[in-house]
């Protein structure tokens, strides 16, 4: 009862507080500053104009919508867009296919089309992927792994060989290597690398119809390797090696010597080099160096000498000078002199002798004009393997019955400090060449023929029968075309 009578009591006091206490006075709220989004217009000429944050577009500068962020200008390009109203500059990808970004308006340098297996060149416009990866480009670039024999098909050959389906006649491949190998996509070149170390050859080449052609001022030597029959075209070399270990870039002195046995069994002919370090040289080479010298024998027809000789290259002839009589008798100056790049035709007569001159006469000048001469084509009275090639000139020795002339039967072709010189060769040193050629392939002097001329030359009977020849065939030279050098 007594709680009832306090909570009446505290009702009647709270009514009564309310009615005295005063009315509050409301106001208004201040209102906030109102945002004023136009921004004062920049002009620019690049971003370096603007401030931070902000890039020169339209020569305009404008707010970027990432604070910070890069756009690489191969992937992607700033462009201006809206955002709630406002204009901003974001980074767009130009190659959204192929190169994305993390962010919208952020730098385009997420890889989406060649990854995992590679990443995409913009400058080729392909992927670059990793081994054992073939590059695709359609659909679109990608990156595929595939089997051995196919992913060979599609990758790029060396600067050294040639791809399968370029190969032409002249590269000296036969149809039945290629055929054999069918699966392979890139060849070594014939002829270009070292046959024992792999190395590249300078100016080391296949000749169409002989074989390769290996330049000795570089070094370089004909080989001939049991197995690769099958693999090069030609009768001649099959491939070429380098006298160093490491192949010169540059030209040395070297002399090509060759011996002719009066066009009746195949010449001597070899590379000889001069003041050879030992150490620089191949090993298979390096025991047969005597004396800083060392000799590396070749095979005629496919010798260099041959090879200089049809290709015309420039050189200086250096002949002895005699003064004609009838009886070959004359002294001649001990110096040599130099003569133009200019051979003779000494099978035939030359167009440049008269027919008003003495038959013994002809004779001479075919002596001693110039040490080689061209064989032809169809010369009849020439062996097989000499018709077609330059020799010394069979006639091109002196008798015996004056002990001043020496006789010489062969070539020597030198190239020193840049210049090729042809002249004859030092004196015949059988001991030597006996110990490295065939017997068979070794001139033999006092043969028939030699004495048959030397005894006759009083009576100039077998010089006149030559020379009737010669007129005879004359006709036949120019019919043939044959060269007069």
């Amino acid at each position: 009862m007594a709680f009832w009578i306090l909570l009446l009591l505290y009702s009647f006091l709270l009514l009564l507080y309310a009615w005295q206490y005063p009315s509050p006075s409301i106001q208004k709220w201040p209102l906030l500053a109102t945002d004023d989004t136009s921004t004062p217009t920049v002009r620019c000429q690049d971003t370096n104009d603007c401030n931070a944050h902000h890039i020169c577009l339209n020569q305009t500068c404008l707010p970027q919508l990432l604070r910070g962020e890069e756009c690489d200008p191969l992937t992607g390009e700033w462009t201006l867009v809206s955002i709630q109203g406002k204009s901003l500059v974001a980074c767009i990808c130009k190659y959204p296919d192929f190169i994305h970004q993390k962010h919208y308006g952020g730098n385009c340098d997420v890889d989406v089309t060649c990854q995992p297996y590679g990443h995409y060149n913009l400058h080729t416009q392909q992927c670059d992927c990793l081994e054992g990866f073939v590059a695709f480009h359609q659909p679109k670039p990608s990156c595929k792994k595939l089997p051995v024999v196919e992913r060979m098909m599609y990758e790029s050959c060396d600067s050294d060989e040639v791809h399968f389906s370029y190969i032409q006649p002249s590269d000296g491949f036969i149809a039945g290597y290629l055929r054999r190998h069918q699966n392979k996509k890139c060849f070594k070149r014939p002829c270009t690398f070292d046959a024992f170390t792999g190395q590249p050859l300078k100016k080391a080449r296949y000749e169409e119809g002989n074989g390769c052609v290996c330049d000795p001022a570089l070094g370089q030597f004909g080989v001939r390797i049991e197995g690769l029959p099958d693999y090069v075209q030609g009768p001649g070399y099959n491939a070429c090696a380098s006298v160093f270990q490491t192949p010169l870039e540059y030209p040395i002195s070297v002399e090509i010597v060759t011996y002719f046995y009066l066009m009746q069994e195949p010449p001597v002919t070899f590379l000889q080099y001069k003041n050879l370090n030992a150490s620089h040289v191949i090993a298979p080479l390096r025991s047969l160096i005597q004396n800083g010298k060392l000799q590396v024998g070749q095979e005629f027809p496919y010798d260099y000498m041959q090879v200089f000789f049809r290709e015309r290259h420039p050189f200086t002839a250096q002949v002895r000078q005699f003064n004609y009589n009838e009886i070959f008798y004359a002294n001649y100056p001990p110096t040599l002199i130099r003569k133009p790049n200019q051979m003779e035709w000494c099978r035939f007569m030359s167009r440049h002798l008269k027919e008003v001159f003495l038959p013994s006469e002809w004779a001479f000048n075919l002596l001693y004009t110039f040490p080689a001469c061209y064989i032809g084509k169809k010369d009849q009275d020439s062996p097989d393997l000499y018709r077609g090639r330059y020799v010394s000139n069979p006639l091109h020795f002196t008798f015996r019955a004056h002990s001043e002339h020496p006789r010489y039967n062969s070539l020597l072709l030198k190239h020193e400090r840049g210049d090729w010189t042809l002249e004859f060769a030092p004196e015949y040193d059988i001991n030597t060449y006996l110990s490295i050629a065939n017997p068979r392939m070794v001139p033999f002097l006092d043969d028939p023929v030699v004495n048959m001329l030397e005894q006759g030359y009083m009576s100039k009977d077998p010089i006149y029968d030559q020379n009737v020849l010669y007129r005879h065939q004359e006709r036949d030279r120019k019919h043939n075309n044959e060269p007069t050098f």
